[in-house]
């Protein structure tokens, strides 16, 4: 499973050239400070960003129930005698699950397309508290009274559609209310709370039924548009509105009334941002130029669905009653949940103190042997026939494998792909490259859902594992090769990497911000 993290660097496209408010005069680049004045936060504004982003992420929490929900519902939905809430009987098969499990990452797709207009037309705040709340209770409903498979396969589709909403708005208010000091903090917020919302998913799975968990589900709702009611919009978008005096107490909200100045400085500041925008478009000789990054993050997307977490985490429950697995295999499945939770609160120490492309490496390698492993056990339990008992090992090592696999492999590749995207790519293409990006990750989350059913018929669910350990190794080779280090580089050390006029991506340059200040 990859939830969506973001670094510093993702978050700060401002830090790499820090930003001058309109007239103000652009001292030398090198001059200038990590921070500008009004990207320090005092103590006061620490505890309203944290508070706002805190709020904002129960939409990451609701991501989280979203892919988990297919976990323990899977086998409840392929249990013979199982019925729906009006006490009708469902009768489903393997292919009818895949389908319910795949559909979610194409509401997903279609979410992160529609989000971005509806954003900028009604808000960030609107989006947040009424659309995607909005598609996750109508999508829940669904699942709760489905009576049949279509009403099932059209609430996946509007949970996964809430997913990829909330993935775009949340993640745009919180670059647009954070200071660049506390971005990189904060951000790892939408990681943390997705993993709380599987791991809920997972333990509500325990003791309800498939339609009483899509309800249960639904209890981060309320306190999303309740808590929604006491932030602010964006001040971004309350000056692409004309709307200054908002724009300033939303400002005055989030960074305190003691200094004026700095508000003025940052509402400037935001200001002199969006016109430059306007000024500097993405060409099609601009993509060109980054294919290189560009085809490394859709690589970096196509194995964080294709090394096999995804499958994990999708078909939890179920991998695990195929391993016969001496632990109940719900009781696994919580399990599961805590490794990821941990495995990202691991994230925030490992991640600041080694080299990304060794942790990424490493990560991967771990992911390589476990697929591997977790394939010679399925093979042997194969081959056991079913009223013969297994050994010792075979009862305990598949689970502990998946757990193993689960822990390096989202503590690392799932966490670092999000932050190596961003650190790779030239700040003029990242926001479109990485649109570009998630959304052909969800179309490879909904082929990879998909077929896991459709290659363990053809090959068996071993063979389909050790498939998942091949594309791992064959990965693991080629961006040893291709990929460079980015820790503690500049984004022009790394775009020498990539092409040899890496400064037309540089923007905002010093004399772009002159040419702007005196256009002003």
């Amino acid at each position: 499973m990859s939830v969506v993290t973001m670094s510093e660097r993702d978050l700060e496209s401002e830090q790499e050239v820090p930003d001058a408010p309109i007239g103000l005069s652009v001292p030398p680049l090198e001059q200038l400070a990590p921070y500008s004045p009004w990207e320090t936060s005092t103590a006061f504004s620490k505890r309203r960003q944290t508070l706002a982003v805190f709020i904002v992420t129960i939409a990451s929490i609701l991501n989280g129930t979203s892919i988990g929900y297919s976990g323990p519902a899977v086998p409840l939905l392929l249990n013979p005698v199982s019925t729906n809430i009006y006490g009708g009987f469902l009768t489903l098969d393997v292919q009818d699950v895949s389908w319910i499990t795949a559909i979610m990452s194409l509401g997903c797709f279609f979410g992160c397309i529609v989000s971005g207009p509806i954003m900028d037309k009604i808000g960030r705040k609107p989006t947040l508290m009424l659309v995607t709340t909005g598609l996750f209770v109508l999508g829940y409903l669904l699942i709760f009274l489905a009576p049949n498979i279509g009403t099932l396969l059209a609430g996946r589709f509007f949970t996964g559609s809430g997913l990829g909403f909330a993935i775009a708005s949340s993640t745009v208010y919180l670059v647009e209310v954070t200071s660049s000091d506390m971005r990189g903090v904060l951000g790892c917020f939408v990681q943390l709370q997705g993993t709380l919302g599987v791991l809920f998913t997972f333990a509500m799975g325990t003791f309800l039924d498939w339609y009483f968990l899509a309800l249960a589900n639904l209890c981060f709702v309320a306190p999303l548009v309740i808590g929604m009611l006491f932030v602010p919009e964006t001040p971004r978008w309350l000056i692409l509105q004309g709307q200054d005096e908002e724009a300033k107490a939303s400002l005055e909200w989030f960074r305190g009334r003691e200094n004026q100045e700095l508000i003025f400085l940052e509402i400037e500041n935001i200001k002199c941002g969006i016109e430059f925008g306007q000024m500097t478009r993405v060409t099609l000789a601009d993509l060109k130029e980054a294919w290189k990054p560009s085809a490394i993050c859709l690589g970096l997307m196509f194995l964080a669905q294709f090394c096999g977490l995804s499958t994990l985490v999708f078909y939890t429950v179920s991998i695990f009653q195929l391993a016969r697995s001496s632990l109940d295999p719900r009781v696994a499945s919580v399990l599961v949940g805590i490794t990821l939770f941990l495995s990202s609160c691991l994230t925030l120490i490992v991640v600041p103190k080694f080299n990304r492309r060794l942790i990424l490496l490493i990560s991967i390698l771990g992911m390589t042997l476990g697929m591997i492993v977790l394939g010679i056990c399925l093979h042997f339990i194969e081959q056991t026939p079913p009223d013969q008992p297994l050994t010792s090992v075979l009862k305990w090592l598949p689970v502990t494998t998946v757990i193993l696999a689960l822990f390096i492999g989202n503590g690392g590749f799932g966490t670092l792909v999000w932050i190596v995207m961003a650190e790779i790519l030239p700040p003029k293409v990242r926001s479109l490259v990485t649109s570009l990006s998630i959304c052909f990750g969800f179309l490879m989350g909904f082929v990879v859902s998909k077929t896991f059913v459709d290659l363990a018929e053809a090959i068996n669910i071993s063979g389909t594992f050790w498939l998942y350990g091949v594309i791992n190794f064959l990965s693991m080779i080629v961006l040893g090769w291709v990929l460079p280090e980015t820790r503690n580089r500049t984004i022009e050390q790394i775009q020498k990497k990539f092409t040899r006029s890496y400064t037309k991506f540089m923007v905002p340059h010093q004399e772009d911000y002159e040419e702007l200040v005196s256009y002003s």
